[in-house]
């Protein structure tokens, strides 16, 4: 099975070091449970232009029947309403 989302999500960042990293948002349940999570890639969709750099944390809190959660990182203060979209592949029988 192939599941693909996209997730338009308002969010903040706050300062830690040299970046920027938002809180942590849930990427939802897939439609269907899977019997077997081969891989889950998750990426980000810059709104802010070619100046700004995001990217996304590893994938907390997976399973067979939810994505998880991510966090955004920045590398300059940003805020407002950003993209998310996975795609996750396995077996459900």
């Amino acid at each position: 099975m192939v599941c693909y989302k996209h997730i338009d999500t308002s969010t903040s960042f706050s300062a830690q070091g040299s970046l920027y990293v938002s809180g942590w948002i849930s990427l939802g349940n897939f439609p269907q449970a899977f019997t077997s999570l081969q891989s889950l890639v998750v990426d980000a969709i810059n709104p802010w232009g070619e100046t700004y750099y995001a990217w996304t944390t590893s994938v907390v809190g997976s399973s067979k029947s939810s994505a998880g959660k991510v966090a955004i990182v920045c590398t300059k203060s940003a805020g407002g309403l950003c993209g998310l979209r996975y795609i996750a592949m396995g077996r459900w029988k």
